[in-house]
């Protein structure tokens, strides 16, 4: 089974404030005490019931699957060239950490031809706070088979959740698009991809800011 993924590390901030003042020494906090609380979502590229989730047992790994595909070409209608889709993740964790997106590396299965394009995208934003600069990959044609690319969230994309609160929302702005006169197609061989969200912690200091 082959997927179209979204890898997403979370690196720790504390307050908004730069990663470099955040305690790279922490490890993770205990998984009984983290908790991924809701899951909403809305957009062309994730109808009502197409989103599952799953998190592993150390609560470092968020798997995000969706039954959905992208393609293009004669016989299909523009608006299936391109997809957008906006998630919401609260989750519950001691208020003496916090957490932030680091890179996104993509995933999946894609036949784009010579002279095409697929853009793929992902802007993530946090509770209080305005959403950071998006990862943007594009392919290029000709790709036919899978493919894994990484991109590293820089500037303001790196800021993170706040010290200091048991429940912060992640917001994911995600979309892909082709962009050919021919037919293409991004997704996989059982029309499903999906996202891996890998998440970082780092511990906040005594007094509301990072270490």
């Amino acid at each position: 089974m082959r997927y179209t993924t979204l890898l997403i590390d979370l690196l720790s901030l504390a307050n908004a404030t730069p990663l470099a003042h955040c305690n790279r020494q922490a490890s993770t906090p205990d998984p009984a005490t983290v908790q991924v609380e809701s899951l909403t979502y809305t957009g062309s590229g994730c109808p009502a019931g197409t989103v599952q989730s799953y998190i592993n047992s150390s609560k470092t790994l968020l798997t995000l699957s969706f039954s959905s595909i992208l393609q293009f070409g004669p016989g299909f209608p523009i608006t299936e060239s391109r997809k957008t889709c906006s998630l919401q993740l609260r989750l519950r964790y001691p208020q003496n950490w916090t957490f932030a997106v680091e890179t996104t590396e993509f995933r999946g299965y894609a036949w784009i031809p010579s002279g095409c394009a697929a853009r793929l995208s992902a802007q993530y934003g946090y509770e209080g706070q305005d959403a950071g600069l998006p990862v943007v990959i594009i392919l290029n044609g000709t790709v036919d088979g899978d493919f894994l690319e990484r991109g590293p969230v820089e500037g303001d994309g790196r800021v993170g959740s706040l010290c200091g609160v048991e429940r912060s929302s992640v917001s994911v702005n995600a979309g892909q698009a082709i962009t050919c006169s021919k037919e293409a197609f991004l997704g996989t061989e059982d029309t499903k991809f999906g996202m891996y969200l890998h998440l970082r912690w780092a511990r906040c200091g005594g007094d509301g800011e990072g270490v």
